[in-house]
């Protein structure tokens, strides 16, 4: 499949180049402010299995899952790279294929008929994102990830702390803490007074 080589030579150029990420992203703090809560996302969507393959080049492993996943009608694949070199450093890249506009998740809300929001039973609004791959670096056991830009291979920074939606190959949004520059929040940090402890992802961890 197109897309599949698409992200596993995205993962491969990561790999091979770990030591050039973490420098571009070295500097990128932290920060708190935003003004939302975490919730669990649970959709009405199906999932239909995925494929994995694994390969090894120049010594580095690299782990490709496609997943399938039915919302709304709409059929989105979901792929995901990971990519461990021979130093234990590892990059993980998830890339979703189509929209899920216009579909209503069960716990979490609506997506706009644009795509671009996701609006919950109470009227608040968070962004939602489709077409941002998903990029993680670990190194020394530091996480440092983002969602990319695909027009500029930069984060996606909005100048403030804030949360976005992303659809996981399980079916479900997640959502995900970003600070203004555009980088996950990570491990343990203070939001509008209230103490979360953060997953690799931005993802509030239970």
């Amino acid at each position: 499949m197109r897309v599949s080589k698409k992200l596993v030579a995205l993962g491969l150029a990561a790999a091979l180049s770990v030591s050039g990420f973490a420098v571009s992203f070295a500097g990128s703090p932290n920060s708190g402010g935003s003004s939302h809560s975490s919730s669990s996302s649970s959709s009405s969507s199906s999932y239909s299995g995925s494929t994995t393959t694994t390969t090894t080049v120049n010594g580095a492993t690299v782990t490709y899952t496609q997943a399938t996943v039915t919302v709304g009608g709409k059929t989105v694949p979901v792929g995901t790279a990971k990519t461990t070199s021979a130093d234990g450093a590892s990059v993980l890249m998830v890339a979703t294929t189509g929209s899920v506009a216009g579909a209503k998740f069960a716990g979490v809300g609506t997506v706009t008929a644009d795509g671009s929001a996701v609006v919950s039973a109470d009227g608040k609004t968070t962004i939602a994102v489709s077409t941002a791959p998903i990029l993680v670096i670990t190194k020394d056991g530091v996480s440092l990830g983002c969602f990319v830009d695909p027009t500029t291979g930069k984060p996606v920074a909005t100048g403030y702390t804030t949360m976005f939606y992303a659809l996981g190959a399980d079916g479900q949004l997640h959502l995900h803490f970003v600070n203004g520059q555009g980088f996950f929040l990570t491990g343990v940090q203070t939001v509008n007074g209230q103490v979360y402890n953060f997953d690799a992802q931005g993802q509030v961890i239970a």
